[in-house]
């Protein structure tokens, strides 16, 4: 059985370049971008099982990206990541068509356990 592609979206390097990593080790496809455009760009020619995107970007914030990424690709399950998250926009997320979403610092082993359940 192949693994998830994921697709990575957060415009913080020092934190999405250690997290695609790490996801790699565990050996998921990932590519990671720094911007909601660019992961819409990445969708159009591309297919993922799995985006995990960050709410708070410059530009296109993640529920744009989120609602983009679905509108293109609607088997492609986003997770949300945010440090600075609330209740409300974690409803508004799954209410747009999230699986899930997670606060940062993440959870490592949480991240594992819902990517394979999205995936």
């Amino acid at each position: 059985m192949r693994s998830a592609r994921i697709l990575l979206v957060d415009d913080e390097p020092g934190f999405a370049e250690p997290l695609a990593m790490r996801l790699e080790r565990r050996d998921y496809s990932v590519l990671a971008v720094e911007s909601g455009d660019e992961a819409v760009v990445k969708t159009e020619a591309e297919e993922f099982d799995v985006a995990l995107v960050d709410i708070f970007m410059p530009g296109r914030d993640g529920l744009e990206t989120l609602r983009e990424i679905k509108r293109r690709r609607p088997l492609t399950e986003v997770i949300l990541l945010s440090g600075k998250g609330t209740n409300d926009i974690a409803i508004e997320g799954m209410q747009c068509g999230a699986y899930d979403f997670l606060t940062k610092p993440l959870d490592f082993a949480e991240l594992l356990e819902k990517i394979e359940a999205a995936y």
